[in-house]
């Protein structure tokens, strides 16, 4: 009980500074203004003339001068095929209109884009708006964050980054427009006697400035956000080798993709591939540029054609997540080359390209299936058997024994299991492994109606006997969204009736998104806690780094 106490009186002075700063926090009332502009409401068009069209809704109902909404037309009603219950109607979309000038009850509006006609329905959704958000070289990099922090928090915004550096604005909506966003937000500061002057635009992405706003930020404001980062901050594990990486890898992998037989060290952002060859340092070879609508869920490699060089098969969700597509790259005349596309999951496994349906109100589906290639077509061959319920394309290994085939899986939780040969399950960890990195909602058939979620677990690799996994140690077990402070490569050994754990790589500062093993060696790919570089904290400049290390594991 006192080491509890003392823990907690700890804790309660360690989190002093932090709560301090919520309380003072200067964007809380910002972003409430800027969530405003987004309210879910919906109208009709009352009048159209010259001059625009007037809405049924006013300042009553929240409507800001600068607000956008979708215009639909009203189309046929329809009816349930068997119930003959009316269902709703079908609306076409018609184009966008601003709010020019907000009356109580009534709006008269500009047509931005398309058209709009009198009867038309008028609605803001409640749904996610893609926004970039930029901060030029004159903002303490803290307090860009704060905002930043508190607007994703919301859960309203599809936040994009751009670079932190001087843009002029036609570039910015250049690559506003690149970036497929709705709006950007805009932080520009003038130094003050005492901090600085914040001076913030929100534009929607034809560059119409629709909120203003200047901030005054104090100079202990700033002192005590950075205070706080360096306390955050922590120290990681010695490695052979560490690479700080110029883009935010999340998918790592190693093999031979030249057939030059040496090793290359393939990497992902999400929608971009990286291929760098690695003896005693790292030497750019190959970049593949993705759909910039999906991101990547899985990588892997796989020799498909038997010709020595390892093909890159990428597995994609899209931004809305209703839709899951998987490619093979491979090298030819030097560059990274599609040579197939399918919908669905792809994996390769123990020699077998596989593959597995997906929908977006099941996640995984149906059987998994092994795909064979023969003269340069690839071909569904047979379904995979013997395998047990509750395994998907991704979540499971399987040991091969004289008394039958166990397989050791993720399960939904995210605890490791072990099925034994008669499909009964003998052995779960103690603990969950910390948490999966990317778990999605599943689509509702009915609105009201809760589906669940699925979820893309961590690389299980085998290595004779031994199964090796990441196994993360969140900040706080119940507020898994507030990161990890340490994370570790485990193996675990077979022995008959379970698995024993032990620890390859421990204690590794942070996140690890990805590993892969070659020779006697780990590789991963890993951001400490927040991502922070703790020597850059004090100079205001960008702190957050991804990491690649090399570890021995002999």
């Amino acid at each position: 009980m006192k080491t509890k106490a003392v823990f907690i009186a700890l804790l309660i002075v360690l989190l002093a500074p932090v709560c301090g700063i919520a309380a003072e926090n200067p964007f809380i009332k910002v972003t409430e203004q800027i969530i405003s502009f987004f309210k879910p409401l919906e109208g009709d068009i009352t009048t159209k003339s010259d001059g625009g069209v007037i809405i049924n809704l006013g300042t009553q109902k929240g409507v800001k001068k600068g607000m956008r909404f979708r215009v639909f037309e009203r189309g046929a009603p329809f009816y349930h095929p068997v119930t003959g219950e009316y269902m709703g109607r079908i609306e076409k979309y018609r184009g966008t209109i601003e709010v020019v000038n907000p009356g109580v009850r009534e709006s008269l509006c500009r047509i931005t884009n398309g058209d709009a006609q009198k009867g038309d329905l008028v609605r803001i959704s409640g749904a996610k708006r893609r926004m970039l958000f930029y901060q030029d070289r004159s903002v303490d990099y803290y307090v860009g964050d704060t905002l930043y922090q508190e607007l994703r928090r919301t859960e309203r915004f599809d936040l994009v980054d751009a670079p932190i550096e001087d843009i002029p604005d036609e570039k910015l909506l250049s690559l506003a427009e690149k970036e497929k966003v709705e709006l950007i937000v805009k932080l520009h500061a003038i130094p003050t006697e005492d901090g600085q002057k914040i001076q913030l635009q929100v534009l929607w992405s034809d560059g119409t400035v629709f909120y203003k706003d200047s901030v005054k930020i104090s100079n202990l404001f700033i002192t005590r956000l950075r205070a706080d980062q360096q306390f955050l901050s922590g120290a990681g594990e010695e490695a052979l080798l560490t690479y700080s990486l110029p883009f935010g890898a999340e998918h790592l992998l190693t093999g031979d993709v030249d057939g030059d037989k040496k090793l290359d060290i393939i990497m992902s952002n999400g929608y971009e591939i990286f291929v760098y060859s690695y003896d005693v340092d790292l030497h750019f070879l190959y970049q593949a540029k993705m759909n910039k609508e999906e991101s990547a869920l899985w990588l892997d490699l796989m020799d498909i054609d038997r010709d020595g060089k390892d093909e890159v098969l990428v597995t994609s969700i899209t931004d809305n997540e209703d839709r899951v597509t998987s490619y093979v790259y491979k090298l030819q005349d030097n560059s990274l080359t599609e040579i197939w596309k399918t919908k669905g999951f792809i994996r390769a496994y123990n020699g077998m390209l596989l593959w597995q349906e997906f929908s977006p109100y099941q996640g995984y589906v149906g059987p998994i299936k092994v795909i064979k290639y023969t003269d340069g077509a690839f071909v569904p061959e047979k379904q995979l058997e013997g395998l047990p319920p509750g395994i998907n394309i991704y979540n499971f290994v399987k040991i091969n024994t004289d008394a039958g085939d166990y397989f050791v899986y993720i399960d939904k939780y995210d605890y490791l299991g072990l099925i034994n040969p008669d499909g009964l399950l003998i052995w779960r960890s103690d603990d969950d492994l910390g948490g999966f990195l990317r778990e999605f909602e599943k689509k509702k058939y009915i609105e009201m109606v809760e589906q669940g979620t699925w979820y893309v677990p961590d690389r299980l690799i085998i290595k004779g006997k031994t199964v090796i996994t990441i196994k993360r140690n969140p900040v706080a077990k119940k507020a898994r969204g507030l990161g990890f402070k340490s994370s570790s490569v485990i193996a675990y050994a077979f022995r008959g009736t379970g698995l024993e754990e032990f620890t390859l790589v421990g204690d590794i500062s942070g996140n690890i998104y990805d590993y892969s093993t070659f020779d006697d060696k780990i590789a991963i790919i890993s951001k400490p806690p927040l991502g922070i570089r703790a020597k850059n904290i004090l100079k205001g400049q960008n702190p957050f780094v991804i990491y690649l290390q090399i570890f021995s594991i002999r």
